[in-house]
């Protein structure tokens, strides 16, 4: 499979408080918390941590099981991803995609997320190593014929290609949207 592969960009950068302080107040608790309005949001390539992200890129899902339907479509999507990327399409390939990281979701196709979800896709296909060949061969290990999927009947299916797990979950968001979720891809 041929998710994007991790940007290696920094991550947002922290403010200095106004009195120069670099220990965080006793009801703050680092990592956590409300973000302030001065701190500055990650753009374009720095992805920091999900939690400081905007909450319009946040997603969650919708525990209801999945349908038959549901569950025969879920098996098009990592063909269809494949086939978006190698057409050149990589805001429609990351339409398809959100990423899972420590109990948090975020839209791929999100504004503040959508360079760092091409760029990875367009070096594949089209940087100086590009590698249109080995895009081409995950779109025949992508097939529908090779993927299985294992509901877990709370809105989610584990991928298993040729009986093996492929570390991609089919998701049905709060938004009635089926996507493709993984780890590890900011």
């Amino acid at each position: 499979m041929m998710p994007p592969p991790t940007g290696g960009g920094a991550g947002p950068t922290t403010l200095e408080r106004s009195d120069s302080t670099t220990e965080p107040d006793e009801d703050e608790s680092p990592g956590g918390g409300e973000g302030h309005p001065d701190d500055e949001q990650p753009t374009g390539d720095e992805v920091g941590p999900l939690e400081n992200l905007p909450a319009s890129a946040k997603v969650t899902v919708d525990p209801t099981p999945l349908t038959e339907d549901e569950l025969k479509r879920g098996r098009d999507l990592p063909t269809e991803l494949v086939h978006r990327v190698l057409d050149g399409k990589y805001e429609e390939a990351c339409e398809l995609l959100v990423a899972e990281e420590g109990g948090e979701m975020v839209r791929l196709d999100a504004p503040e997320l959508q360079k760092a979800c091409i760029l990875p896709f367009k070096e594949t296909v089209e940087g100086p190593q590009g590698d249109r060949e080995g895009a081409e061969e995950a779109l025949e290990e992508t097939s529908p014929e090779r993927m299985t999927l294992r509901d877990g009947g709370d809105g989610t299916a584990e991928f298993l290609l040729d009986g093996s797990p492929t570390g991609m979950t089919l998701v049905r968001l709060d938004d009635g949207s089926l996507r493709l979720a993984a780890r590890g891809l900011l």
